[in-house]
């Protein structure tokens, strides 16, 4: 009996690992097509409302900006992409024993919450990441057309496109903000009860440790080092890299527009 219950164990983490990866293919999917038809719905209806636009003045994105936007975004999207691979390596540690004060064989409620915490935050930033790199995919169409309407005889509709795709762009920059912010606040909010209750059984689980190096020493009847608690590294320098990266890449182009 306990050994097909230790068999059917692994399978139904099989299972639920399958489950979530096949939800997060989904909601990506449905985040990209739903934020095309809805930004292009309100495109629609501005342009109905507002008497269409107006081809006469500068484009939003124009020259520098455009280029400012696409590496913000290239740049965030990277950032996240550190931030998603972060949390799925802390999951793995803390799932492995290698966090002193989150022990996953003791039955601790706030070490599965932490668990299942860092799971969301994985999945949410493993869409929104996606949608980033897309969004630069057509903030790169958008140059595309700004470059094919600096010749002599351009298509005359390419300036009404091109306040179109300024107009979807900046939608789309806001609604991906807006929700990495509500996420940030209730993640956050988790978070802070979650480190609540670890501190508030960090004496206890302190307290096993000792007892266990104490009966280690016993038993092997020999002089040995105490294990002092592991505790969780600093963050790595790929999302400090990208953060210097991306500000690195707006003064060069400020510079370049003061000159220009």
């Amino acid at each position: 009996m306990k050994e097909a219950n230790a068999h059917e164990e692994p399978h139904s983490e099989q299972k639920s690992a399958r489950e979530r990866l096949d939800r997060r293919r989904w909601r990506f999917k449905a985040a990209l097509l739903g934020g095309i038809a809805g930004i292009s719905l309100i495109v629609w209806w501005v342009s109905r409302t507002m008497g269409g636009p107006n081809v006469h003045t500068d484009p939003l994105l124009k020259s520098a900006p455009q280029f400012i936007v696409l590496s913000l975004v290239v740049v965030f999207a990277a950032y996240l992409r550190q931030l998603s691979s972060g949390a799925v390596e802390l999951r793995n540690k803390i799932v492995g024993g290698e966090i002193w004060n989150y022990p996953p064989d003791h039955g601790y409620s706030f070490v599965q919450k932490k668990v299942e915490a860092l799971d969301r935050t994985a999945d949410t930033l493993s869409v929104a990441g996606p949608l980033l790199i897309w969004l630069a995919v057509f903030a790169t169409i958008r140059i595309g057309f700004d470059a094919i309407s600096k010749f002599v005889s351009p298509w005359p509709w390419i300036p009404t496109l091109l306040v179109w795709f300024d107009l979807g762009i900046a939608i789309w920059l806001f609604c991906t903000f807006a929700c990495l912010g509500l996420f940030h606040f209730f993640a956050r909010r988790e978070e802070d009860k979650i480190r609540l209750a670890a501190i508030e059984k960090e004496p206890e689980i302190l307290k096993r440790l000792r007892e266990k190096g104490e009966a280690a020493e016993k038993r092997f009847a020999s002089p040995a080092i105490p294990a002092t608690p592991s505790l969780p590294g600093p963050p790595s320098r790929g999302a400090w890299s990208s953060i210097v990266l991306l500000f690195g890449t707006l003064l060069w182009l400020a510079s370049r527009q003061t000159k220009t």
